[in-house]
């Protein structure tokens, strides 16, 4: 995504990443779902970003691409910046459900379910 971009209804299925945000500002994504990625559901890295009524789910199948279906994949992994996750929802995550690195988020009206590893990780971020 590019700065003041806006995904809205989009069901992303398969792939490596489903959607990433890479040193973009005033990103939003609505209404949109993301499924069966083979790493993160939704990747963002210095970036600020919206997320609202957004669903991520069975995430990170095979992360680490040796095939046996371990993967490592979060369902929302931020490095960086400042993120919203509004009215949203991340279900079956390969690993971590949400997970945010150097940053602020703020977390509303959401759930984290069946991840493989954490819920919610925050390392050096405000949340």
């Amino acid at each position: 995504m590019a700065d003041d971009s806006r995904i809205f209804g989009l069901n992303v299925t398969g792939g490596g990443v489903g959607i990433s945000v890479i040193n973009a500002t005033n990103t939003r994504v609505d209404n949109s779902a993301i499924r069966n990625t083979a790493s993160d559901g939704l990747y963002i890295e210095c970036s600020t970003a919206i997320l609202e009524n957004t669903f991520i789910a069975d995430v990170g199948g095979d992360g680490d691409g040796d095939g046996d279906g371990d993967g490592d994949g979060d369902g929302l992994s931020i490095l960086g910046g400042y993120v919203e996750l509004n009215r949203s929802g991340i279900d079956n995550s390969a690993g971590d459900g949400f997970t945010i690195l150097l940053g602020l988020a703020s977390i509303s009206q959401s759930v984290v379910n069946n991840t493989g590893s954490s819920g919610v990780v925050v390392s050096g971020s405000e949340v």
